[in-house]
């Protein structure tokens, strides 16, 4: 087979590797496994961005090695221990490889104008529609929505074959949702992306910790504010957005946002896992991902300063030696006082206690 072919398709801006193939495939009159042998790979081979595959598809496709470094970039590159590289970044393959497709509609139908017989020919899936931590698209402000659900990643990446039966419905709007402004977060993430620039204080930070830290603690953000809230798509872009506009100020209003949230719990919500909720496991569970450890190092602080932590527990990772602070049952504990007498006694005395806050939330040093 001679090379290039003839017959080739033009990448579209943040395409990834297998939709470029699918639709070159397609423009051959092939399925996409079959054209992958033609080009004397397995599908595998293509599916894994192995380096020889890569190498051949440019080869037939006549592109240069900076876009078929491009392609792959917008893909993710499998980098061992369930990690890919993606935009120069480093994920767990879990945040860019989900069964269920999405996109963004408006995209897909401004692909497919300029062929109006065959739209799926010209329909392409972008990269950034992979990572779960994108919700919308910043050019025509539409969320991405899903498109399909396919388990096997040679079935579920060959997207012209699944756009051959959707592009009808898609074209005619069936996909469509209201569309909304993007947030800074949105923003951000889309720049962060696109150029790798970034002039937050998040820059010194991965993308896939940050954005997992956004969401998490946007989430316990809005729990506190409004407890009773369903959790769906758009409350996972609210909590982002949430979550983001707290960071992107810095590590001093994070520290402060998140002895804001210690402080106000109260009654029985009052342990560091029921307030911080989902980010208190993360940060717990990710215990060897050093991209977290910023962020594990501020929640453990706020933790240790806020609740009477006894000496050898451990905490988000980390043993404590000796106990910092007291609250008045375990200071009672350790003297010859009831906890009864000694609480009257702090509410006496000490005027941080006039607000009347449960037992269990006061807390002080005691030696």
């Amino acid at each position: 087979m001679p090379f290039p072919l003839p017959l080739r398709p033009l990448p579209a801006p943040r395409e990834t590797v297998l939709s470029f193939l699918s639709r070159f495939a397609t423009m051959n009159a092939a399925e996409m496994s079959d054209f992958s042998i033609d080009l004397g790979h397995q599908i595998r081979r293509f599916l894994d961005l192995e380096t020889a595959a890569l190498d051949c598809l440019a080869e037939a496709a006549g592109l240069e090695p900076a876009i078929r470094d491009e392609l792959a970039s917008w893909t993710g590159v499998p980098a061992g221990d369930v990690r890919m590289a993606f935009r120069g970044e480093a994920f767990v393959s879990r945040a860019l490889r989900n069964p269920v497709m999405r996109g963004c509609p408006l995209c897909l139908q401004e692909d497919a104008q300029a062929t109006p017989g065959h739209p799926e020919r010209l329909m392409a899936m972008r990269g950034d529609w992979l990572l779960r931590s994108v919700n919308l698209c910043c050019h025509h402000h539409h969320p991405l929505v899903p498109l399909w659900e396919v388990a096997k990643p040679a079935e579920r990446f060959d997207s012209v074959a699944r756009l051959r039966d959707l592009a009808p419905r898609i074209m005619a709007g069936a996909f469509d949702r209201p569309c909304s402004a993007p947030t800074d977060y949105d923003l951000w993430l889309d720049m962060r992306l696109e150029t790798g620039e970034d002039p937050t204080w998040l820059a010194g930070h991965g993308v896939y910790a940050v954005t997992t830290i956004c969401a998490l603690f946007g989430m316990a953000l809005l729990q506190h504010r409004s407890p009773e809230a369903s959790i769906g798509d758009r409350r996972e872009a609210e909590a982002q957005a949430a979550g983001f506009a707290v960071l992107s100020q810095g590590e001093t209003a994070f520290r402060q946002a998140l002895r804001d949230l210690a402080r106000s719990s109260g009654g029985t919500q009052i342990a560091p896992r029921q307030t911080f909720g989902k980010l208190y496991v993360a940060l717990d569970d990710y215990l060897t991902d050093a991209a977290f450890d910023p962020f594990r190092t501020m929640l453990r602080d706020c933790i240790l300063e806020t609740w009477p932590v006894a000496a050898g527990e451990r905490v988000l990772g980390e043993v404590l030696p000796a106990r910092r602070l007291h609250n008045p049952r375990t200071a009672s504990v350790g003297g010859s006082c009831i906890a009864s007498v000694f609480w009257w006694y702090l509410r006496s005395f000490l005027s941080v206690l006039s607000s009347v806050r449960p037992v269990c939330v006061v807390v002080f040093h005691w030696p």
